[in-house]
């Protein structure tokens, strides 16, 4: 699966776990439903991709991107997601508890940019992350970084998450 493009592809509802997606191209895809337990996604491109209700337990996205990606209410426990950038990304109602965040270094620190975290789980995530998360309502969003980032994550059982300078 490395290398492949699978833009606007309908995966739903399918089981890839174990595959390995390193620099695949998944733009627009449908992977609502599906399951990609352990799954390595090494700057593999997820933007605009639906990926409701799916499985990436244990995945590693090192280096992903996910732009504008719909991610409600899917698994990433225990997932790896150094250097991972989410620039709009939806995971509200996710389940991030024990996911790594990356070392501090700029090139391992995870990026958030108004991503949307409402309801989402991130109880045992460490590492570092930069940047803003959505922490608000649809009606009333309510953007926080800095200081009010880290609030959020030691607020929510993530004391270990730190933040990096920089947005």
């Amino acid at each position: 699966m490395r290398y492949l493009h699978f833009i606007q592809a309908d995966l739903r509802d399918c089981v890839f776990s174990g595959c390995d997606f390193s620099k695949s191209e998944l733009t627009a895809a449908v992977l609502d439903g599906s399951k990609f337990v352990k799954a390595n996604f090494q700057k593999a491109d997820l933007s605009e991709c639906e990926a409701r209700e799916a499985d990436f337990t244990g995945a590693s996205f090192v280096g992903a991107k996910f732009y504008r990606a719909e991610l409600f209410g899917s698994s990433f426990k225990e997932a790896h997601l150094n250097a991972a950038w989410m620039h709009g990304t939806d995971l509200r109602g996710s389940d991030l508890s024990g996911a790594w965040f990356g070392p501090g270094e700029p090139s391992g620190t995870t990026v958030f940019k108004g991503t949307k975290v409402l309801e989402c789980r991130v109880v045992g995530a460490g590492g570092w992350v930069k940047g803003t998360i959505d922490i608000g309502t649809e009606d009333d969003p309510r953007i926080v970084s800095g200081p009010e980032l880290a609030e959020w994550f030691h607020g929510n059982g993530a004391p270990d998450v730190k933040i990096a300078a920089g947005t």
